[in-house]
């Protein structure tokens, strides 16, 4: 640093900042339980004067982020830092700060993304206190410490996807690839749910493959299981955007058809019936289906899925290869 051009003050002003700083090393030294962290990542402490707005850190905080300590200014002020953090972050970093300078929080501490010199993002676990007022009992230095947690971060996330995964897997039939048994009846519950607040209509459609048993004993069960899955991967390139599938039980399959009326339902229905008898599954084996559509009149999950499959019996009694509703079938 060129000290040539400084006035006295400068050199008094700048005594006095070190000095401070310096008194605080020894002091952390004195009470090492003061940040009290495990080392692991550690980047060093840091310490911002106030009145100055000069920052002393260890070169780490910055040449983690790929620069050299030949980049980094001769005096770093606290938006040096704040400059780099991610645009998410940036307004909850300055509010815990702020709270933490004005008596709200016992100490600042915080997450945060700050951005590499190639541009990309690294994760930093930061955590300082006042330690030093003045003699009208403003901070005049707050010292922290400051660690790398990137890795931990991106194994949380790994983690995190993981679980989110697990949970997906939780839900779906291994079969068919829809909604399991648990899975489906959450979701009708959850639309009708929805459907009592805001007055929609929704319909729940139920069907089953027709003779299944005789298909099973004819060509093997797994001709049966090829079915079962090829029904479903048609049915998935028949949904609307809000429409929901799931695998009943067995040869069963529960259709959810939320905002749509009675007439509507039984359409989308009876369109799935006549497009499954027209299926070569294997190549060579049709089949049909017999459902019962039921309309959400304010009943219970329980109660829509009975009337369903009442309807669904009445499809069968009446000779199969029908979809019964309330206004009798198609």
């Amino acid at each position: 640093m060129d000290y040539k051009d400084w006035s006295s003050n400068d050199f008094i002003s700048r005594i006095g900042e070190l000095e401070m700083v310096i008194e605080e090393i020894k002091k952390e030294k004195d009470q090492y339980e003061l940040l009290n962290f495990a080392w692991t990542n550690n980047l060093g402490h840091w310490y911002w004067v106030i009145p100055a707005n000069h920052v002393h850190f260890n070169p780490l905080k910055v040449t983690s982020l790929g620069y050299t300590e030949a980049e980094i200014p001769e005096t770093v002020d606290y938006q040096f830092f704040t400059s780099k953090l991610h645009p998410d972050d940036f307004g909850r970093v300055m509010k815990v700060m702020e709270d933490h300078l004005s008596g709200k929080l016992p100490a600042y501490e915080v997450e945060y993304r700050i951005q590499t010199k190639e541009g990309g993002w690294k994760w930093y676990y930061d955590r300082g206190k006042i330690t030093q007022y003045d003699e009208n009992g403003s901070p005049k230095l707050v010292s922290g410490i400051v660690f790398d947690i990137t890795n931990t971060k991106r194994l949380q996330e790994e983690l995190l996807e993981k679980n989110q995964q697990l949970e997906m897997m939780m839900k779906i039939d291994g079969l068919t690839g829809l909604y399991n048994h648990n899975a489906i009846m959450a979701a009708l519950d959850e639309a009708m749910q929805k459907a009592r607040n805001t007055g929609e209509e929704l319909m729940a459609f139920l069907f089953d493959i027709d003779d299944f048993k005789r298909i099973n004993d004819h060509f093997g069960h797994i001709a049966g299981d090829h079915i079962l899955a090829g029904i479903a991967k048609f049915i998935l390139t028949q949904l609307r955007d809000n429409d929901v599938a799931g695998r009943y039980g067995g040869e069963e399959f529960l259709i959810i058809f939320p905002k749509t009326g009675e007439d509507k339902g039984i359409q989308l229905a009876e369109y799935l019936r006549q497009n499954i008898e027209s299926q070569r599954f294997d190549g060579r084996i049709s089949v049909t289906i017999s459902g019962g559509i039921a309309n959400f009149m304010g009943q219970s999950v329980e109660a829509i899925i009975k009337e369903a499959d009442d309807y669904l019996y009445q499809a069968k009694n009446n000779g199969k290869n029908k979809v019964f509703g309330s206004n009798g079938y198609r």
